[in-house]
């Protein structure tokens, strides 16, 4: 318990009368506090350690009271968890055939994070199901709680089974671990209490010079923090949780906004909002090649977007974007990604990805290019999915090409279409059809 404990931490153990909380220095003192206590259920400890002792506390002593240090009070993140829980029924202890399977899901987390480059954590017993702790040394502001929390969702939705759940909620700072050594008395089973432990510390060989001159091998405790850059590698390679502000989803719309996100992550572009708008998924951003665009008002100045049945895009007011210079500024999703990802380390074919992932949308609007040239069987097959007439809007987003454009070869009986009053509409079939004749 030494290597977990850094200063001040908060004690919270809950028993039948209620809560008590206390402000330890060391892991033996709290433990001791309970040692004779036979009338507790859980004890636990902060995972970071607190401001100081409170005012009305004295240290090393446990007070019938429910306050404690709110996330805000604390400065800096310590200890990362990984709680591995078994499914069961609410509000009782783990069988030993339940705890197998947390254990087995304990080791494969922990074996995918080594893989990822994490070092080795302590792994623990919490009498119900098994523990992961990494160190880590962060600061507690927001953005290190949002990369917690997507680990941590991101773990939870890679490895929870019908047996076994990856916790994805100790993403605050004043989250607290069981306190190793105490009892798990969940239920009315006591043949089912057991008490929590830690099974193993990380060490490594150290070279000592010896008394006769030569040198000698000891064995030491190797608890190294994570570094923040293998935390964000290994984020961008789990399904990192959508915002609920999309709202409600279906699956392959979720794994495609994933994907767009995990793009994102990796080119290093700020999402500052996620919004819906009917089947259009939007993240404004901040645009590449001019961060002072970015917006996050409803009409934002550079977004990127997945809409169901027609795929990526990409749009951006700022001058150069929005010209029509090939030379200059980002015309469309492609050229996006490529500025981003130049050297396409998001894969096409990602887990749960679809093939078709990728953008189906190119910039047909350059300089020199006859009109739909480009187009592809991609974008037919999109029209042929439709059930309604097309606006105009509708095939400005689809074949990236402006307004005006949709209305000359309209007026010019190019392209075929329909009037509702004034406004235009499209025929999908025809549209089709057109596009197969030229």
């Amino acid at each position: 318990m030494k290597n977990l404990w850094r200063g001040i931490h908060e004690v919270f153990v809950k028993d039948t009368k209620g809560n008590r909380v206390g402000y330890f220095d060391g892991p033996e003192k709290a433990i001791a506090a309970v040692a004779d206590d036979k009338e507790y259920w859980a004890v636990w400890f902060s995972l970071n350690e607190c401001p100081g002792v409170p005012d009305g506390f004295e240290p090393n002593r446990l007070y019938r009271a429910a306050a404690r240090y709110r996330k805000g009070d604390y400065k800096r993140r310590q200890l990362l968890l990984v709680d591995c829980d078994p499914k069961r029924p609410a509000d009782t202890s783990a069988t030993d055939e339940q705890k197998k399977k947390a254990y087995a899901q304990a080791l494969a987390v922990r074996e995918f994070l080594r893989n990822l480059g994490f070092p080795e954590p302590v792994f623990a017993d919490s009498g119900n199901g098994y523990h992961l702790l990494y160190s880590i040394d962060e600061p507690n502001d927001e953005a290190t709680e949002t990369l917690i929390k997507n680990l941590l969702a991101g773990l939870s939705a890679k490895f929870s089974d019908d047996g076994s759940t990856v916790d994805s909620g100790n993403f605050e700072c004043n989250r607290v671990c069981k306190l190793y050594s105490t009892w798990a008395r969940k239920g009315s089973d006591a043949a089912l209490w057991r008490r929590s432990s830690i099974l193993e510390i990380p060490t490594h060989d150290v070279e000592i010079p010896a008394k006769n001159g030569t040198r000698e091998t000891v064995r030491d405790t190797a608890f190294e923090p994570v570094p923040r850059s293998i935390l964000k590698a290994a984020v961008s390679e789990l399904p990192v949780p959508r915002n609920t502000a999309l709202g409600v989803m279906d699956d392959d719309s979720i794994r495609k906004t994933d994907w767009l996100r995990k793009l994102c992550e990796v080119g290093g572009v700020v999402i500052l909002n996620e919004r819906r708008r009917g089947r259009e998924f939007i993240f404004d951003i901040e645009c590449p090649r001019a961060k002072s665009h970015g917006s996050t008002t409803s009409e934002s100045a550079t977004i990127v977007s997945y809409e169901r049945l027609r795929g990526y895009a990409f749009s951006c007011l700022h001058a150069s974007c929005s010209s029509k210079d090939p030379r200059d500024g980002i015309h469309g999703f492609s050229e996006f990604r490529g500025e981003i990802d130049p050297k396409r380390l998001m894969s096409d074919k990602l887990p749960g990805i679809p093939d078709d992932a990728t953008c189906r949308i190119e910039n047909l609007s350059a300089k020199n290019v006859p009109f739909f040239e480009k187009c592809s069987l991609s974008i037919i097959e999109q029209l042929e999915g439709f059930d309604r007439a097309l606006t105009s809007k509708d095939l400005v987003r689809l074949l990236a090409v402006s307004k005006a454009t949709i209305s000359r070869e309209a007026a010019a009986g190019r392209l075929p279409c329909f009037r509702i009053g004034s406004s235009l509409r499209f025929d999908p079939k025809a549209v089709v059809l057109w596009l197969r004749e030229r």
